[in-house]
C-alpha cells in the first residue's frame, strides 16, 4: 500500500520545523494546502476513477464532474448436476 499525508493550513512555525526535522522532505512540500478546497481538488486528481463512478456518496464538488452513478444488477443462477453450484453475480454498468 502506498501511502500520502496531505496537510491542511499548517502553521509557519511548524512548516518551519518539518523542514528543520527533514519530515517535509519526505512528506513534500506539494502536499500542504492552504484550505480543505485546494486539497480536495488535489487529491481528487490522483482518485482510482474506477472507485469513483461507483460510489453513492459524491459528498465533494469534483464529483459532480462524473457521469450520473448507474448500477444494474443482473441475477445469473448456474446450477450443474455435479455439484449443484448457484452463483449471484452484480455488474455495475
Amino acid at each position: 500500500m502506498h501511502l500520502i499525508l496531505y496537510f491542511i493550513r499548517v502553521k509557519n512555525v511548524v512548516q518551519e520545523q518539518m523542514a528543520e526535522s527533514g519530515a517535509l522532505k519526505i512528506i513534500g512540500a506539494g502536499n500542504l494546502f492552504d484550505s480543505k478546497t485546494e486539497a480536495i481538488e488535489e487529491i481528487y486528481k490522483h482518485l482510482d476513477r474506477g472507485v469513483c463512478l461507483t460510489c453513492k456518496a459524491r459528498i465533494f464538488r469534483e464529483c459532480g464532474a462524473l457521469p450520473a452513478l448507474r448500477v444494474r444488477v443482473i441475477q445469473v443462477s448456474t446450477v450443474t448436476a455435479r455439484d449443484g453450484f448457484c452463483s449471484l453475480f452484480g455488474h455495475v454498468a
